[in-house]
């Protein structure tokens, strides 16, 4: 059975990080739990995303300000998250 949310209009996270959070440089990966690592093999960018601002935006979540596409943003922002993967 499916729980129906109505979207609020708030950011929410998508648990995709940097593979390594101090390099802007590394691709953005899964991680469900420690030490699993996924592949991020789809994304829905905004326009002019990721980019790194200020070497300090590693963590992905969905703006409602850039039309509900991903945006880069410092893990250390903070919002709920959008959902949970448990690959068990």
């Amino acid at each position: 059975m499916y729980k129906t949310y109505s979207w609020s209009g708030e950011s929410v996270w998508l648990s995709a990080q940097r593979q390594n959070i101090n390099n802007c440089s590394t691709p953005f990966v899964w991680k469900p739990e420690t030490g699993m690592e996924l592949p991020v093999i789809y994304s829905n960018w905004s326009s002019g995303e990721p980019n790194c601002g200020k070497d300090k935006e590693e963590c992905v979540h969905v703006s409602p300000g850039k039309a509900y596409g991903w945006n880069d943003v410092s893990c250390d922002t903070k919002m709920c998250s959008l959902c949970q993967y448990d690959p068990w």
